[in-house]
């Protein structure tokens, strides 16, 4: 039941996609395993980003991997080379979580009644 929560819009066009979000400033990130790709822990997160994650068996297509500005892993231990999807994007979102955190992004006390009051009717209608 969270996409009440969150908006979504969909993309059959990678390049489609890679315009949507360049224009909204952010920077496009995959995961990917392999040689060129940067543990998530050296990434600043504090940055508009989008974060792009494949699924377990497959991974990225090329096409999708082609818009990407980066390629990010979860350093990781042991025989497993992956995570669960579900996980990875945990991890990812709680580093991100932290970083900004540290830098002072999420005060609360910054959020305006008016504005709580706006996002709850507009999250209770979905």
């Amino acid at each position: 039941s969270a996409k009440k929560w969150v908006n979504t819009r969909g993309f059959s066009d990678p390049q489609e996609l890679r315009r949507h979000l360049t224009s909204l400033g952010m920077r496009i990130y995959a995961t990917h395993l392999g040689k060129k790709s940067e543990s998530i822990y050296n990434i600043d997160w504090t940055l508009p980003s989008a974060i792009i994650l494949g699924n377990e068996q497959r991974g990225i297509s090329d096409n999708i991997l082609g818009i990407c500005d980066q390629r990010v892993h979860i350093p990781m231990f042991g025989m497993i080379e992956s995570l669960n999807v579900s996980v990875a994007a945990a991890v990812i979102l709680y580093e991100a979580g932290r970083q900004r955190l540290r830098k002072g992004l999420y005060l609360t006390s910054n959020l305006s009644e008016k504005w709580i009051d706006e996002m709850l009717e507009k999250w209770t209608q979905k």
